[in-house]
């Protein structure tokens, strides 16, 4: 039987990937750079204007058990469907770590 746990670490990432943490189980939590639109303005929350613009922000998502930033309950409500503001890379940072740090989903088969 194939160790997955060793395969799914040292697959390479796609290319919109930020970073990466691991999960207690070996699954990859990935902070992904994503491109959304949004009403906050660029001084960011809670100024919200009139008019949707895009912005390039990011998003996260565990690949164990598909937890995200809006689906987690870990999440801090302001966010907006689990979308950080360019600004927020340091939020985004902190609550994929913080769910890596909890999830014990292994890494999902591969055949």
């Amino acid at each position: 039987m194939a160790d997955t746990t060793t395969q799914t670490a040292t697959q390479t990432p796609a290319n919109n990937v930020a970073m990466q943490f691991l999960t207690q189980g070996g699954a990859r939590v990935e902070v992904y750079n994503h491109r959304f639109l949004t009403r906050y303005l660029p001084q960011g929350r809670p100024y919200v204007g009139d008019e949707a613009y895009e912005v390039d922000g990011f998003i996260w998502k565990c690949l164990g058990c598909d937890a995200n930033g809006k689906t987690d309950g870990h999440m801090p409500a302001f966010h907006d469907y689990g979308r950080y503001l360019p600004n927020e890379k340091t939020d985004a940072r902190r609550d994929a770590n913080k769910h890596a740090e909890k999830c014990r989903a292994l890494p999902k088969p591969t055949a």
